[in-house]
């Protein structure tokens, strides 16, 4: 039976980057949201003949009720431990995906998120706002490693005007 799953998980990893139409890639094509969503994916992208030359991340600001705000970003690697480390490269897929242009509703699902999460720790959150945060990499003979930040927004989220008002206490009409 082992054997029988490394077989499978080296098919797998041998079709994921082959073209769409070629047969291989037609055979494991049933396998690619099981395989998306156990974080199983993989990207040859850093390896290729032009690599990666920007550096992404994802971060988002809470707008309160109050009229104050928080900036959030999500999990880095630097982080010690096995356990968090574990943890930070499945959530680096997952962030991976979210500032994917086609993912509109898992930017809206993170955000609503963002938002229950502050509500839960008794903050009103009227609005959030993902970005994608990106510095371009130099090439080796620079001698700052990184360009300047720039920021790309990604989606803005309005709460809801009933959550909103529940979350202060109001009844809404």
């Amino acid at each position: 039976m082992t054997d029988i799953l490394i077989l499978f998980l080296l098919l797998t990893m041998l079709c994921w980057d082959l073209p769409t139409d070629s047969p291989a890639a037609l055979l494991i094509k049933p396998l690619r949201r099981p395989v998306q969503f156990l974080g199983l994916w993989h990207s040859w992208a850093m390896f290729s003949p032009e690599p990666i030359t920007v550096h992404h991340q994802l971060s988002a600001i809470l707008h309160f009720c109050d009229g104050s705000s928080q900036h959030w970003s999500p999990l880095r690697a630097g982080s010690a431990g096995l356990r968090t480390k574990l943890i930070y490269a499945r959530f680096w897929k997952y962030e991976h995906s979210v500032m994917q242009p086609d993912s509109v509703p898992l930017q809206n699902e993170l955000c609503r998120f963002l938002a229950e999460q502050a509500a839960s720790n008794g903050q009103s959150v009227r609005a959030v706002t993902l970005f994608r945060e990106l510095r371009r990499i130099n090439s080796s003979n620079c001698s700052e490693v990184y360009d300047p930040l720039q920021r790309e927004q990604l989606a803005h989220w309005k709460a809801p005007r009933q959550a909103a008002a529940a979350i202060n206490g109001e009844h809404p009409q």
